[in-house]
């Protein structure tokens, strides 16, 4: 069976491509689809994972020196992977060149599917029933979906709430999500002195996201995920 890789918009500043690394490993069972160098990417990436996040470097604050290490491995993993791909999906032609500029990919091997969007799923959230809930009335509220993981940063969007808390009582950060560094992100919170500040609801169903993105005033979205590190 050929082996299939696919590739997304990496890096907001450099557009660099980089893997869709969080589907299910056990996809070719249901697909039919032989993904031998997926299959390798994700073994690959867990034990990256593993050892990064078990480098003692100590607090949440210093989580962008666990990023250098961890995407500039990844670059390496990812670029075998692709390149060892018989066919490569990207979700943008962006991404496509950045594919083959970055990580070398042939272009014949490149296909280009862009993401679909339920429309009418997210005109129906309801954001004032968020807003109730969290007692969020009278505030701005900042919104930001997604997974606490290493390559999201999440440390430098509390940084920013630092500087925000100090001069905006008003404003406030819905933070929708979880992972596996949803424990030490609520630590970093109250270290901070922002549990009046940002609010860390967990993991979200996709059936209510709609709701939390319909009560923000501004989307926010630290994560630079990519190849490299610029």
């Amino acid at each position: 069976m050929p082996a299939v890789s696919s590739a997304r918009s990496g890096q907001v500043s450099a557009g660099v491509a980089c893997l869709a690394r969080y589907q299910s490993p056990s996809m070719d069972d249901t697909t039919g689809i032989g993904i031998s160098g997926m299959k390798l990417f994700w073994k690959a990436e867990a034990e990256l994972r593993r050892v990064t996040e078990n480098f003692p470097f100590g607090s949440l604050r210093t989580l962008d020196t666990r990023q250098i290490l961890y995407q500039s491995v990844l670059w390496l993993i990812e670029k075998y992977t692709t390149n060892n791909s018989d066919l490569v999906f990207c979700n943008s032609k962006e991404t496509a060149i950045e594919a083959n500029k970055v990580l070398r990919v042939n272009p014949s091997k490149i296909k280009v599917v862009h993401n679909g969007i339920d429309i009418e799923f997210f005109l129906k959230g309801d954001g004032e029933r968020i807003r109730e809930r969290y007692n969020l009335e009278s505030k701005k509220v900042l919104v930001c979906v997604t997974r606490l993981d290493l390559d999201k940063r999440i440390s430098r969007l509390l940084s920013v709430m630092e500087i925000i808390a100090k001069k905006r009582k008003d404003i406030v950060l819905l933070l929708v999500g979880g992972g596996e560094l949803e424990e030490k992100v609520r630590d970093s919170i109250k270290k901070r002195g922002l549990s009046e500040n940002v609010i860390l609801t967990g993991h979200i169903g996709d059936d209510h996201l709609a709701d939390f993105y319909a009560a923000a005033d501004l989307f926010v979205y630290p994560s630079s995920p990519g190849t490299t590190l610029l």
